[in-house]
């Protein structure tokens, strides 16, 4: 059972602007940090409510498009980032494990995500745009 989908926020920055600064992790850059933000309003006792009315529009890639090794570089290393923190401990087995593999077949943008991560750069990383 999914326990939220967080596909668009909204919300009142004059009021809320302090726990969204305390509660959004500026080390994830790009790729899950929405995912990240909502683990935390969850684990604070908020809950996170869904409107199956409302229209929400995404101009699609503007930060990226398709599987680019921009893409391929923050979501590799942020889906380590965010699964170390949040889930179980086998599955934080199993991201290490795959981060091995990915170290020796990975894709060269996969490959500096995942060190990127173990080397603790975070934010915009080493990625050259």
């Amino acid at each position: 059972m999914m326990k939220f989908l967080f596909a668009a926020l909204l919300m009142n920055l004059s009021e809320c602007s302090d726990f969204f600064m305390e509660t959004f992790d500026q080390k994830l850059f790009l790729y899950g940090e929405d995912v990240d933000m909502a683990w935390k309003i969850i684990m604070l006792g908020y809950k996170i409510g869904y409107a199956d009315s409302a229209i929400s529009y995404h101009d699609e890639g503007h930060s990226s498009s398709a599987m680019t090794p921009f893409k391929f570089y923050y979501i590799t290393r942020n889906r380590l980032f965010f699964g170390l923190q949040y889930v179980p401990f086998r599955a934080k087995l199993a991201l290490v494990k795959e981060s091995i593999v990915l170290l020796i077949k990975g894709r060269s943008w996969q490959k500096r995500g995942i060190l990127d991560f173990y080397l603790g750069k975070l934010g915009r990383g080493s990625f050259i745009i």
